[in-house]
């Protein structure tokens, strides 16, 4: 975890099951969520109730889109997670917590790409 202006900087990149992201969703107040993955079966029925303190969701992924309609929350596709850092970075304000916790499992090259642009990130760290 990190913070500068007043925004902290969560990196729960291990959130991969709905179970896990629902606690980190719990944890926090003002969200800017970075989500997405590979879908399961069932959907997100797990998330149901669990995105009250989310402000906005910024999902990755190539199932981005039909992530996102299944969401109860204000959602961005952003595809590529350089996209979704840089929006939830732009679009956070002093009090909002950035946090990755994707909810579904991701691809290697996606867990890989997480840690390059969180590297080149100063501000973010891993929790």
């Amino acid at each position: 975890m990190a913070e500068a202006a007043g925004i902290r900087y969560v990196n729960d990149s291990k959130a991969t099951n709905l179970d896990s992201a629902a606690k980190a969703l719990s944890a926090f107040k003002n969200i800017r969520w970075i989500c997405g993955g590979l879908e399961k079966d069932g959907g997100l029925e797990a998330l149901k109730g669990q995105t009250g303190s989310v402000r906005k969701a910024y999902v990755i992924g190539r199932e981005a889109s039909g992530f996102a309609m299944q969401l109860d929350v204000e959602a961005e596709v952003c595809t590529t997670m350089e996209v979704a850092v840089a929006r939830a970075m732009a679009e956070a304000e002093a009090g909002d917590v950035v946090l990755l916790a994707p909810a579904l499992p991701v691809s290697i090259s996606m867990t890989i790409l997480s840690s390059a642009v969180m590297t080149l990130l100063p501000k973010w760290k891993r929790a």
